[in-house]
């Protein structure tokens, strides 16, 4: 993965893979000269593109998490005359979001079709985070499931500059002590968005107790709802209902033993 500034469009990040055989020896050709793309993502922010180390993949999607810990592109092209590393043109910015594309949390996340090389235009948003390493992704039951390790800062990024790892032992700990420690989070995303409800009602029996269902009005574009929809968030499947020439407004449970 890397990212493109210079060229045709705006800048974006992009996905590519190196086919098994990349050699040329023969005509001492670079190895990586076969690379193919897969997809590209589009920075939201040209000037502060989103750090990155991995990503995610399932059969049929990449996911990447674009998130507020971020390169600054202007300190970075004065970054050799002011006598810096590229590493000090980072920040984090704990005001921003994180976003998943495809699929993009606020962070950001994105995921992108693999097989046809093309960014799903939902995004994804949730609280600031960093990302390194993503653990594992799939598809499940309508689902895009994306487990990660998190942290709420970039304190773990800070921590291993080398003026910091040349401490000893005991001065390193001490030194570290509001270091961010790492979180295992799941995001779960559904894959058709379109299929929206308003209005929502339970059976009442059930207020501040654990449930199972829930009933709506379907939001489609239209100016008026014409489906009831039955939500049972444990299989997390739905039934609708509707009829010619009736439109529903809000739903209501009445003699019901259903949670």
């Amino acid at each position: 993965m890397g990212t493109a500034l210079i060229g045709l469009g705006l800048p974006k990040y992009v996905i590519f893979k190196i086919p098994a055989e990349t050699s040329d020896k023969g005509h001492k050709k670079p190895a990586l000269r076969k690379v193919q793309q897969i997809c590209s993502i589009p920075f939201r922010s040209t000037m502060f593109p989103s750090y990155f180390h991995s990503f995610g993949m399932t059969e049929n999607y990449i996911v990447f998490v674009e998130q507020p810990f971020k390169l600054d592109i202007i300190k970075l092209a004065t970054a050799y005359f002011r006598g810096v590393t590229w590493g000090s043109c980072l920040k984090f910015d704990k005001d921003d979001a994180s976003c998943a594309q495809d699929l993009t949390f606020e962070p950001s996340f994105t995921s992108s079709t693999e097989r046809q090389g093309k960014a799903v235009s939902t995004r994804f948003y949730g609280d600031a985070l960093v990302v390194f390493h993503h653990i594992n992704a799939y598809e499940d039951d309508g689902h895009l499931v994306c487990d990660l390790i998190t942290y709420s800062d970039s304190s773990l990024y800070d921590m291993f500059y080398i003026r910091n790892v040349k401490q000893d032992t005991s001065n390193f700990v001490q030194s570290n002590q509001s270091f961010c420690p790492p979180v295992c989070k799941r995001f779960v995303f559904p894959l058709n968005v379109n299929k929206v409800l308003e209005l929502p009602g339970i059976n009442y029996k059930f207020n501040s107790k654990k449930y199972r269902f829930f009933y709506g009005s379907r939001v489609e574009v239209s100016p008026h709802p014409y489906k009831l929809a039955k939500i049972d968030v444990v299989t997390r499947k739905h039934l609708e209902w509707k009829q010619e020439l009736c439109f529903p407004v809000r739903t209501s449970v009445c003699g019901i033993s259903w949670g």
